[in-house]
C-alpha cells in the first residue's frame, strides 16, 4: 500500500500506536502552541476549572472512557445546572460550543441554557445540512449564544468568532482534549483570548493546551 506525507495539529492516536502505517518518512516537528500564539497565529487561552465528575469505576476501552457508562456518569441535572450558572456569569455571552458525552446530554444542555434564557442549539449526527448550515450562521453572527454538541465540531470546523469552550466531557485522549479547545484559538477581530471553562476535568489531566508537549 503507497503511503504519504500529512499534516496534523494532533500526531498522536487515540490507541497510542505509530503512524508509520499511514504516512512515509519522519516527523516534522511544527511550532508549538505556545509560538502561535506569540507570533500572533493563534489566541491564548483562560481556563476555569470549577468542578469535575466523579469518573471512579467508568470503565475504559481503546484508551478512552466508555461513552454509555461515561454519558450515566456526567449527564445529571445538578452538573448540568452548573454548567449554566458558571457559563452565565463568566463567559461574557461569547459565542460558546459545549463538548458533550452524549446526544441525550447535548439535548439536556440546550434545554438547561434554552431554560434560562440564552439562545442555544444543539448540534449531533441528526441535523440535516441545512438545519446545521443555519446554527453555524447564528453562532458566528451571534445570533446563537451556545451550541452544545456530540461528535461534531471536535475536528475539521473553523469558526474564528468562537469565544468559550465548554468541557463537559471527559476524555483520556490527549489529541481529543487539544483538538476541544483548539477550536476556540483562531484569532479574530477584538478577540483577545479563548475562554476554557473546565466541566470535565481536563486541565487535571491533561496541563493547558500552551504546556510544552512532548
Amino acid at each position: 500500500m503507497r503511503r504519504s506525507s500529512g499534516l496534523t495539529a494532533t500526531p498522536c492516536r487515540g490507541d497510542g500506536t505509530g503512524l508509520g502505517a499511514t504516512f512515509d518518512g519522519r516527523i516534522v516537528l511544527d511550532p508549538s502552541v505556545a509560538e502561535l500564539i506569540a507570533d500572533g497565529f493563534l489566541v491564548g487561552t483562560r481556563v476555569y476549572a470549577p468542578s469535575a465528575p466523579d469518573l471512579e469505576d467508568v470503565p475504559i476501552a481503546r484508551g478512552d472512557y466508555v461513552e454509555k457508562e461515561l454519558a450515566e456518569r456526567v449527564d445529571k441535572p445538578e452538573l448540568t445546572g452548573d454548567i449554566v450558572s458558571h457559563w452565565r456569569r463568566l463567559a461574557e455571552r461569547r459565542p460558546t460550543v459545549v463538548f458533550v458525552s452524549s446526544v441525550g446530554h447535548s439535548l439536556h444542555l440546550r434545554d438547561a441554557f434554552q431554560r434560562s434564557g440564552v439562545v442555544a442549539e444543539r448540534m449531533d449526527g441528526m441535523n440535516p445540512n441545512e438545519e446545521r448550515d443555519a446554527i453555524f450562521s447564528g453562532l458566528a453572527c451571534g445570533a446563537v449564544d451556545v451550541v452544545t454538541n456530540f461528535g461534531v465540531l471536535a475536528e475539521g470546523w473553523d469558526c474564528p468568532s468562537l469565544g468559550c469552550d465548554v468541557l463537559a466531557r471527559p476524555t483520556k485522549h490527549r489529541g481529543l482534549f487539544r483538538q476541544m479547545v483548539g477550536r476556540g484559538l483562531r484569532p479574530a477581530d477584538g478577540k483577545v483570548d479563548c475562554l476554557v471553562l473546565d466541566h470535565a476535568g481536563a486541565a487535571y489531566e491533561h496541563g493547558l493546551i500552551e504546556d510544552p508537549l512532548h
